[in-house]
């Protein structure tokens, strides 16, 4: 009987050395990476609510056009909520009212809000055929936890409104 000399065949896979390169690796990335990613979802949620507060503004005006009643955007600071409600002039009880909540990591801007207790400010008011009202607010801020800052202001056409990090030197203050 022959007996053929064994040859090793090489086994597939990873050391122990290189595993451990690795994973030292993917740590040092983590901890340049984590603090960006944390303030970019901390400004997420700022960015989150000024589009939402965006929406809304949209919505009255669209509520104000289709119902052929006056809309209102309303804040209130106290309880950080806002909403939409939808005035019957010949009624009053009725009245349609929507209300959202601020996420916990943003609020209104201290200090643009005159300050009337507890109740609910009407900021921005739109006629029954969508023309915004003259004693709409032009602008209103939405500040995160981390002191940033993001504009809902009136456009410069005067129509509509926009999302701005920077405040237009020709609205009031």
């Amino acid at each position: 009987m022959r007996i053929l000399p064994t040859t090793r065949i090489a086994a597939a896979g990873f050391t122990l050395v290189e595993l451990v390169l690795v994973m030292g690796l993917l740590t040092a990335v983590m901890a340049v990476a984590a603090p960006s990613l944390s303030r970019y979802f901390r400004n997420r949620s700022l960015q989150d609510e000024a589009g939402r507060f965006l929406a809304l503004t949209e919505f009255a005006r669209d509520e104000a056009v289709s119902q052929g009643l006056p809309a209102a955007v309303w804040v209130q600071p106290a309880t950080r909520s806002y909403g939409i409600e939808t005035r019957v002039p010949w009624e009053d009880t009725g009245r349609s009212r929507r209300a959202y909540q601020l996420h916990r990591d943003v609020s209104f801007q201290d200090g643009r809000l005159p300050e009337t207790g507890t109740g609910a400010q009407d900021i921005i008011l739109f006629a029954a055929d969508g023309f915004l009202e003259t004693d709409s607010m032009t602008w209103i801020g939405l500040e995160a936890r981390d002191g940033a800052v993001l504009y809902v202001q009136l456009a410069t056409n005067q129509w509509a409104y926009e999302i701005s990090r920077e405040l237009r030197d020709d609205l009031e203050r």
